[in-house]
């Protein structure tokens, strides 16, 4: 007898944490898509810009590490902003 009341124990238990746990799942791929399609127009729009400059002067930018340089602040970008949005996923949770 004491299986029927812990069966709807745990139905209503855990019932509400799935849906939270969906929800951020969601949440999440949403977000990761957006943010990735940003970030690729981004620097794919950089990279274009970039090319562009001329001869002597792209030269005298990559010895200086511009090119290197443009990759970390992409990649701390991305990461700064993965890190919001996860703090905010949390919020909604």
């Amino acid at each position: 007898m004491p299986f029927p009341l812990l069966a709807a124990f745990l139905v209503s238990a855990v019932g509400p944490l799935v849906k939270k746990a969906l929800i951020a799942i969601g949440l999440g791929i949403v977000t990761y898509a957006g943010l990735q399609a940003a970030f690729d127009a981004a620097q794919a729009q950089i990279i274009a810009n970039y090319g562009a400059m001329a001869g002597a002067s792209l030269q005298l930018a990559d010895l200086a590490g511009v090119g290197q340089t443009i990759g970390i602040l992409l990649g701390a970008l991305t990461a700064r902003v993965g890190m919001v949005a996860a703090s905010h996923i949390g919020r909604v949770l």
